[in-house]
């Protein structure tokens, strides 16, 4: 809230702070990407873990979890 707060004190400035603006931009993008990276992560590990209790549940045998999630790392090697 604070950083939003900066943002609308430079734009009251006017264009002489259009630089610390731009640059606040970028930093808030570049954080938001992260945390998006960081959610689709978080969003193929739940469905991993969904897809393994589907396979439990059709008496599958995966295995643990962490050897289920396993097979899909060495396919990406």
């Amino acid at each position: 809230m604070n950083e939003i707060k900066e943002y609308v004190k430079l734009r009251s400035q006017g264009d002489s702070t259009i630089p610390q603006r731009k640059a606040w931009l970028q930093k808030v993008k570049a954080n938001s990407l992260s945390k998006i990276k960081e959610m689709q992560f978080h969003l193929k590990i739940l469905s991993h873990k969904i897809d393994w209790y589907d396979g439990k549940l059709n008496n599958c045998d995966y295995g643990s979890f962490a050897e289920y999630l396993d097979r899909f790392e060495k396919k990406g090697k």
